[in-house]
């Protein structure tokens, strides 16, 4: 699993498109894995994903938030 990555991809406010690869990720299958950020953490449980904001981030600060949209 060492050889997985974990990319975020989407569309910001300003419609531009975006694609990044999630950092501090830990894989144990392509299931069940979770990436820790300074914005946010992202955690895949059986196939089932979910994005959570940390309160302390700069991004909840701002009241910015992030979708997951299936």
């Amino acid at each position: 699993m060492k050889s997985k990555q974990v990319f975020g991809s989407g569309i910001d406010i300003t419609g531009k498109a975006i694609k990044e690869p999630l950092e501090k990720c830990q894989i144990t299958d392509v299931n069940n894995w979770m990436c820790d950020s300074a914005q946010l953490v992202t955690n895949a449980k059986n196939g089932v994903i979910s994005i959570t904001n940390k309160p302390e981030s700069s991004m909840a600060r701002n009241k910015k938030e992030v979708c997951l949209i299936k």
